[in-house]
């Protein structure tokens, strides 16, 4: 879950929609961080914190991202990938097992230049 919610950086600042217009539907509802907030005992806050998020990935069910995967075909844009598909293409490499944690952190670091708000 923290590969997809280091991509889902560019959607923190505005998670939970404009302020301005409370009632208007943000797109934000099908991400791992709207999942997690909505686990978290915790008050929400805007931008939500890395600590608050770290302690709810800890508590949340795998099938999170196998949700969100399921749907996410529905929400790609033509020629890119969703958080979650990009991490089920990484994890279905034959040698996906071989891949060690930092060399997975230098990857997201890389990648999340890349990932953007279709919000």
């Amino acid at each position: 879950m923290e590969f997809v919610l280091a991509l889902e950086k560019p959607c923190l600042a505005h998670i939970h929609g404009d302020p301005e217009n409370p009632q208007q539907a943000n797109g934000h509802a099908l991400t791992v961080t709207s999942h997690l907030l909505v686990l978290s005992p915790q008050p929400l806050s805007s931008p939500p914190s890395p600590e608050l998020l770290n302690e709810a990935c800890a508590k949340a069910p795998a099938s999170i991202l196998d949700r969100l995967l399921t749907l996410s075909t529905n929400l790609a844009v033509e020629g890119e990938v969703t958080p979650a598909q990009a991490w089920n293409r990484i994890r279905c490499q034959p040698q996906f097992d071989r891949l060690k944690a930092d060399g997975l952190r230098a990857f997201t670091r890389k990648l999340g230049t890349a990932a953007k708000c279709h919000g």
